[in-house]
């Protein structure tokens, strides 16, 4: 999730989208998101969100909010979403997953290793949920599973299994 989120933040094409990298150990933004996420994050949770530094990236910021749990900032999250201010989120099946309610999801991309078909099915719900704000909306659901040419091996095999079982159950 961390790498994702650091390919989408470094694209240009990106920009104006203000992703959002939620995990149960971190909450990222880009920097140049700062001034307009910094504010809402603190109006939506109550708590001024505290700067961490990383030393990793400096597109990149670590968020923490004091006293925020990671189910109510990834709830704060979902609202930006819903607001139309953030346009990609970044998160973790553990997150996202079963639990996480957000009808203003429209598009997943799954890389996680999730093998079995019912995991499959719970993120994609994600997705497909009605929202009576947005009446027309449409789901898109990616699942992606990269293999370099020259890894021929066992395990690439075992990916390419993977894909296979996570889709069998689905139309």
């Amino acid at each position: 999730a961390l790498r994702t989120f650091s390919v989408i933040v470094a694209d240009d094409r990106s920009a104006g989208m203000m992703p959002v990298l939620v995990t149960a150990r971190h909450l990222r933004i880009a920097a140049r998101d700062l001034s307009m996420l910094l504010p809402r994050l603190a109006e939506i949770t109550g708590v001024v969100p505290e700067i961490v530094p990383t030393d990793d990236d400096d597109q990149v910021i670590e968020l923490k909010i004091p006293g925020v749990s990671a189910a109510h900032t990834v709830a704060a999250v979902s609202k930006l979403l819903a607001r139309g201010f953030v346009r990609v989120i970044v998160g973790t099946r553990g997150l996202l997953g079963e639990g996480w309610d957000s009808p203003a999801a429209n598009t997943l991309i799954d890389i996680t290793t999730a093998s079995t078909s019912t995991a499959t099915q719970q993120l994609r719900g994600r997705t497909m949920r009605l929202d009576h704000e947005w009446p027309d909306k449409v789901a898109h659901n990616w699942t992606v599973v990269a293999i370099l040419p020259e890894a021929r091996t066992a395990i690439a095999h075992s990916d390419v299994r993977r894909l296979r079982r996570k889709l069998d159950a689905l139309w």
